[in-house]
């Protein structure tokens, strides 16, 4: 893991890029109307072993790619400016993902179809961009807030707890499933109930689980909080668990670029 943790942490200092997949040719959007490419949604996949970066070392590394890029990303204002760029669904460290979004704002309007083509080629290997929205700058922050996610736990068969179908029927018909949380920095302890933030849990097809939850302005269960309820370690399951979908409060029907499969 510390192997992974160096590695990654090279991603974020500008390590030299792989190459991308080609982005398709005269996309119908590659100029967004009026002045809706102000504000870009970049969706992407993360993999590989950047994906042990911390959320400080993503930011850092979308500001210098897109830097890189020549993109016009806008700033804050006063002393100390910072990019204006935002994760609205954060990533735990050693997850991997299929469903990521970056909200980026910019000083000049750019098209879908450019902004992919020039932010692609900067990206490190196992970030993969997937598609770029245009969104109008007015657009409200609901838009981007996720309502759920959905997630897979695969693991090795010897890896799993040997009662793990037992352990989600469990789950699936109990009506409150405590977890203890303890806060790291103030050893705060607080409960909460699974069956609030739990949408759904099947045992996968393929091994493993996969799992619903709802995400609310107050926060949600963790991931890793779900897969210590049916067994696993909860410290060491994060690079287990892939995110595969995010649904969001509002359906938009925004300008955007899909990288060529």
């Amino acid at each position: 893991m510390e192997r992974c943790v160096r590695g990654a942490a090279a991603f974020a200092e500008g390590a030299a890029p792989a190459a991308p997949a080609a982005p398709a040719q005269g996309g119908v959007h590659d100029v967004c109307d009026g002045l809706q490419g102000l504000r870009l949604a970049i969706h992407f996949r993360i993999s590989s072993d950047v994906r042990f970066i911390s959320h400080h070392d993503a930011m850092r590394m979308f500001q210098r790619a897109l830097a890189r890029a020549g993109l016009p990303v806008a700033y804050s204002e006063g002393f100390n400016p910072h990019p204006r760029l935002s994760l609205p669904l954060p990533r735990p460290v050693g997850m991997a993902s299929e469903a990521e979004l970056l909200l980026v704002r910019l000083t000049a309007p750019v098209g879908a179809d450019e902004a992919l083509a020039r932010l692609a080629p900067q990206m490190p290997k196992g970030i993969e961009l997937t598609r770029i929205e245009c969104v109008a700058p007015d657009g409200r922050a609901s838009e981007f807030e996720p309502v759920a996610a959905r997630y897979r736990l695969a693991a090795a068969p010897d890896e799993h707890p040997p009662d793990l179908a037992a352990r989600v029927a469990a789950v699936q018909h109990a009506d409150v499933v405590p977890v203890i949380r303890v806060d790291r920095k103030t050893s705060r302890v607080r409960t909460l109930d699974l069956k609030d933030f739990l949408m759904d849990i099947q045992l996968a097809a393929d091994s493993g689980v996969d799992f619903w939850l709802k995400v609310t302005p107050q926060g949600s269960i963790r991931p890793s909080e779900v897969a210590a309820t049916l067994g696993y370690d909860a410290d060491s399951i994060n690079h287990r668990i892939r995110r595969l979908e995010v649904r969001w409060s509002t359906r938009r029907n925004q300008p955007s670029h899909n990288a060529q499969q």
